[in-house]
């Protein structure tokens, strides 16, 4: 999460842990809610970052998390599903944290998410994707529209 204030940018770690727990979504818009008031913000493409990839067990038994920019574990799983935007030409992985709240994955988680690519495992399908948290997620493969539909 990277917040500016009039032009600034707000580096100071702890003042950006508060202001993320205080952000909610609404619809298609983001505020930041106290008691007292909510502000309406504008967020660019997601609230977080996912900034670091981990991983244990693996296949099916394979559970993955990751850390985001604001330092908080997040077990991707059906409580915080994977999805995939298409952005540029590849599908770029994301991870709900809460409430609609999305964490996008920097380069370098990415290429981590990438490395642990796995078949569904169906003697028919041969799609590629992730295990986690007992689930398959499927990696949309470059040219494919996100909803399955060819491009």
């Amino acid at each position: 999460m990277f917040l500016r204030c009039m032009g600034k940018l707000i580096e100071r770690p702890r003042l950006v842990r508060l202001l993320a727990s205080v952000l909610r979504r609404i619809g298609e818009d983001y505020f930041l809610v106290t008691p007292a008031e909510a502000c309406q913000i504008t967020v660019e493409d997601a609230p977080f970052l996912a900034v670091s990839l981990l991983s244990k067990g693996q296949g099916v038994n394979q559970q993955l998390s990751i850390i985001t920019n604001v330092g908080d574990e997040i077990a991707i799983g059906a409580q915080h599903p994977l999805t995939f935007h298409a952005l540029a030409e590849a599908p770029v992985p994301y991870v709900e944290v809460r409430d609609g709240l999305l964490a996008k994955f920097n380069r370098p988680c990415y290429y981590d998410c990438m490395g642990h690519l796995a078949e569904a495992g169906g003697s028919d399908d041969a799609s590629l994707g992730l295990w986690s948290g007992g689930l398959f997620y499927a990696v949309p493969e470059m040219g494919e529209s996100l909803d399955g539909d060819d491009a």
